[in-house]
């Protein structure tokens, strides 16, 4: 899965609307549901499975926000550094 930089677009055509309506079918009947109860369990699932995408990537996220917090922080030690050896 692409998370931040390396995300693939999405490729959504009629086929795959058919194939979606077509598994939802064969989940209904091979579960024993409606074809409303199986949407709305995996509606769920799917919201479920996008918490967890955006945990991951919010994850991602904060691991460059610690990378950019380190370089800020290793830059103004520098600048520190080459102030006090100029005034020197």
């Amino acid at each position: 899965m692409g998370t931040l930089f390396n995300q693939k677009p999405r490729y959504e055509n009629e086929s795959y609307a058919v194939n979606r309506i077509d598994s939802i079918k064969k989940i209904a009947k091979e579960k024993g549901l409606t074809i409303e109860e199986t949407i709305m369990c995996l509606d769920y699932a799917m919201r479920e499975h996008d918490m967890d995408v955006k945990d991951e990537q919010l994850a991602g996220f904060g691991e460059l926000l610690k990378e950019l917090n380190e370089s800020i922080v290793s830059l103004g030690e520098q600048i520190k550094e080459g102030l006090s050896e100029i005034s020197k």
